[in-house]
């Protein structure tokens, strides 16, 4: 009889624990698996409990800001350190592995709370991992996200996602399971043993060890090397274990070893062209660094700043950066490819909640009190870490408060404002005693002392007077003998209404009236006016804070949502998000999306796999894998470079900022803003495979072989840089020259053959430069500049070269024909002037720019501006212009300032 299958009971909603540091600690449940001991052939039995795990909600920080605290929103709790001791007993080890083929299933046992069995299907990687990790004579807890999430939740999936980090910060042991054992495998756990072993590293570096090298770079091949996640597993883990079938080591010693491996990558890789079982081909283990192994290691170990005690301090990259530097890194769902890395971002919140419709999100007046704003914080007002707080005025002898603390109370938990702050109603509003129980309701005044004597010390410290205070209680002392008086002859509306009676029947209302009736005493409009000012000041201070607290965690904020949430509209959220927090479009140039053939067909709508062209999809990497697993070059490096890498190789729009990002409401525009340089006037054939096509020559007007080149020829195939994005060395001149006199006469130039002959490092360095810049680029020249340059191989003639406010290469976009001809608009024309010296300011790591003549301060204003509908080309270097120059020339040409749909 089969079994029935388990049947998931829901999680419950977490709870508010309260802390001592002044932020909240909340006990997020989750399921933990209690995988029950067994001999190895025995079926995999098991029971899911609930843990509370508590998380500590951590400000994020810019590091380079450190006065500048970013507190973390409340409803979303990020990753803790895991040196912070915690209250949590339950041990558990966390399993990171690669789910396997979907389709091959195998089933599990799970307990449900009847403690009778029920199946659970899994891959069949996972049931091979928990068969291999099982114990034989005790229980061994696990974290394992295919077990302890519903994947059928998209609810609870929403919710767990955004705190995996905590869940894998907490986990005593992190196992990762690569899969079962083979020879290779064996070998390469052999080599990494010989590898470590420093004093004998550079003996491995030899051709008797190629099959060696060759295992670790299948075992650094394997499918979990691939897997988005494991970048957040790993970074998270206080330990961990690698496993493949039997043999263990390590993650520390693995990862050495494939840093040591990257790092002679060039020298390892020659050893296989003295093979032939190997078909002599030096690139036969393609390019290492490339591989998810290598850049995993090397990501990781950017990503926090840390102390001796191995403590994280700060979080380093940014999303942008993230996104931009895992492009080898794959998910099985498209929203991962964003939700993957959130918790390790050093700009982003995760959270499980949604926005409203409309920008900025801000509470709503009646949220949920777990969802408030707690100022007593990271951030909050006064708090002795707090650069931007009001200095508190001093407290009574008694420890009752004054001056600003009167206004706020001296709770422990402050009051919570919303992002619709509502400040109290005026203060002084008709003075008359009839609205002295109304003032009872001012927080200022609800905070006076209950004792009269404590309340007379109080208002002198305000500021007021010995003898105008005692007058004032004077009269209150007269006013209640006649109150009193009145009740006696039962007509006491004659003197006081009765919320007043009330008042007046404690010794704090009584102080309260006595301050009414101080200020009625003194109704001077100077006196009245300044007190009023001082309010006033204190709770606009308080509201500035207060909202300005809350944009900076709703700018941040990036919201993990399954349901019903379409991969585009990510993929919008991102983008927004980069441009806003970056002030830059160069994302819109960087690969990260993955191609169409790369995404689940029949979970995506067609709106999520036909992605607009303003999304960089994966095809335009410079490296790809190869039907082998290893990587190979594909495109050419991007000009746009990664993020976070210091300042932008090129500066072609002089250091301008985009406008805000602007969508389209129905559709899927984006909206920016530039100029049209040019066009695209003649191109050649691209440089397939980075090798140089003898009619690149003829464009270039080198028509002397045996001369010099010219000038922008040679700068413009290394792209007027260098590997580390320095102005070229000179003998990248002569470089030039040298290698172009060994190739077949009138044929192209081979790189590849050239590097592999030649002995001249000198000469090899500046072959790979050479690919680097021009693998699969077209070379042109523009229609009207006759400028040279490089452009995308899907380029061509009459598309339009053109400079984005805030991107730092030129850009190629086609129009589209559906509008027909450019539309005149009657838009906000451009104001940006050139700065200044923007040569020296637009170069990187120092390296200064060759001087251009000023450009103009006036700048001629267009008539018209221009309205395009385009697609996006790609991105393009174009001699002359990477450096801003595009200013000058938009003021003596008068170009006008354009509008761009990208569709």
């Amino acid at each position: 009889m089969a079994r029935r299958p388990y049947i998931y009971t829901p999680l419950p909603r977490r709870s508010d624990t309260g802390s001592n540091t002044g932020l909240p600690n909340l006990k997020k449940p989750i399921r933990l698996l209690n995988l029950l001991p067994g001999a190895p052939s025995d079926r995999l039995i098991g029971e899911l409990i609930v843990h509370q795990l508590k998380v500590l909600e951590e400000p994020v920080e810019d590091p380079r800001r450190q006065d500048n605290p970013v507190p973390t929103d409340p409803r979303s709790p990020t990753a803790i350190d895991p040196g912070q001791k915690q209250e949590d007993d339950q041990q558990y080890e966390a399993l990171s592995y690669a789910w396997g083929d979907p389709d091959a299933k195998e089933c599990i046992n799970i307990l449900d709370d009847k403690r009778a069995c029920r199946t659970l299907q899994v891959t069949s990687n996972l049931e091979l991992a928990l068969r291999h990790l099982r114990h034989d004579g005790e229980t061994r807890c696990l974290w394992v996200d295919a077990i302890c999430i519903n994947q059928n939740d998209k609810s609870e999936k929403s919710e767990q996602v955004p705190i995996m980090g905590q869940i894998y910060s907490r986990a005593s042991n992190l196992c990762i399971w690569l899969g079962e054992e083979n020879s290779t495998s064996r070998l390469a756990f052999e080599h990494i043993n010989l590898v470590l072993n420093l004093q004998n590293f550079e003996q491995t570096v030899h051709e008797k060890y190629a099959d060696a090298w060759a295992a670790l770079s299948d075992l650094m091949k394997r499918e979990w090397f691939s897997r988005r996640w494991v970048v957040q597993e790993i970074a998270y883990a206080q330990k961990a274990s690698v496993h493949c079938g039997k043999q263990q080591i390590d993650w520390t010693e693995l990862a050495d070893a494939v840093a040591l491996f990257g790092s002679r990558a060039d020298e390892i890789a020659n050893l296989f062209r003295g093979h032939r079982k190997y078909n002599h081909r030096n690139d036969y283990l393609g390019d290492v660094q490339a591989l998810g192994a290598n850049r995993l290691v090397t990501t990781i170990g950017m990503l926090f700043r840390k102390a001796d005690d191995g403590k994280r301090i700060a979080k380093l990259l940014t999303l942008e950066s993230l996104v931009s530097r895992l492009p080898a890194f794959k998910a099985s769902v498209p929203h991962d490819i964003i939700y993957a890395v959130l918790s390790l971002a050093r700009d982003t919140i995760t959270s499980a909640s949604q926005p409203a419709p409309h920008e900025p999100q801000l509470a709503e007046p009646n949220a949920d009190p777990e969802h408030e704003l707690n100022i007593n914080g990271v951030g909050a007002v006064g708090s002795s870490n707090d650069p931007d707080s009001l200095s508190p005025m001093p407290t009574h002898a008694d420890g009752q408060p004054h001056g600003r603390e009167a206004v706020f109370g001296t709770n422990s938990r402050r009051p919570s404002f919303h992002g619709s702050f509502r400040p109290p109603v005026p203060f002084l509003q008709h003075p008359s005693p009839d609205s002295a129980a109304y003032s009872l309701q001012h927080p200022f005044l609800k905070a006076l002392p209950d004792d009269i004597s404590d309340a007379i010390d109080y208002l002198i410290k305000l500021g007021w007077s010995e003898k105008e205070v005692k007058e004032a209680f004077d009269r209150v002392k007269s006013q209640e003998a006649i109150f009193q008086k009145g009740t006696a002859t039962g007509s006491p509306e004659s003197f006081w209404d009765e919320p007043t009676r009330n008042a007046l029947s404690s010794s704090k209302g009584r102080s309260a009236v006595a301050f009414r009736l101080l200020l009625m005493q003194h109704r001077n409009e100077k006196v009245l006016q300044n007190l009023q000012d001082k309010m006033t000041a204190a709770t606009g201070t308080v509201k500035l804070f207060v909202d300005t607290l809350q944009n900076r965690v709703n700018l941040k904020t990036f919201h993990v949502h399954y349901m019903d949430k379409e991969f585009y509209a990510v993929c919008k959220e991102f983008i927004k998000f980069v441009i806003r927090s970056s002030e830059s479009l160069d994302m819109l140039f960087r690969p990260w999306a993955p191609v169409k053939e790369d995404l689940p067909m029949e979970d995506l709508s067609k709106e999520d796999t036909d992605l607009p062209s303003w999304i960089c999809r994966l095809d335009k990497s410079p490296f790809r894998p190869r039907p082998d697993g290893n990587f190979g070059r594909v495109n050419a490096d991007l000009l746009v470079g990664l993020p976070d890498s210091g300042s932008p190789t090129y500066s072609a729009s002089a250091l301008t900022k985009p406008n805000k990002a602007e969508f389209s409401p129905q559709g899927r525009s984006l909206y920016v803003d530039g100029m049209v340089l040019d066009d695209i006037g003649e191109l050649t054939v691209p440089a397939v495979e980075g090798n140089v096509p003898n009619e690149w020559l003829k464009l270039g007007e080198w028509h002397k072989i045996k001369e010099e080149p010219p000038d922008s020829f040679w700068r413009t195939l290394v792209g007027d840089r260098d590997h580390n994005g320095h102005n070229p060395p000179w003998y990248y001149r002569r470089a030039c020259l040298y290698a172009f006199a060994q190739r077949v006469t009138g044929g192209a130039l081979n790189t590849d053959r050239l590097m592999s002959s030649e002995s001249s490092k000198i000469v090899t360095d500046y072959l790979k430069r050479v690919q680097a810049v021009v693998f699969n680029r077209r070379l042109i020249r523009t229609r009207d500049g006759r400028r040279l340059g490089l452009v995308p191989d899907t380029a061509r003639e009459g598309d339009k070269v053109c400079i984005l406010r805030g991107c730092s290469v030129p850009v190629i976009l086609r129009e589209t024909d559906d509008d027909g001809a450019s539309v005149t608009l009657n838009l906000v024309p451009s104001r940006d002037p050139a700065p200044k010296n923007f040569e020296q300011s637009a170069t990187s790591n120092g390296a200064i720019r060759e001087p251009v003549s000023p450009v103009h301060e006036k700048i001629p204003e267009p008539k018209v501006d221009k309205h395009f509908k385009c697609k996006v080309i790609g991105e393009c270097y174009i001699h002359g212009v990477m450096d801003g120059e595009a200013f000058r020339i938009r003021d003596r040409q008068k170009l006008p300032a354009a509008k761009f749909e990208l569709i």
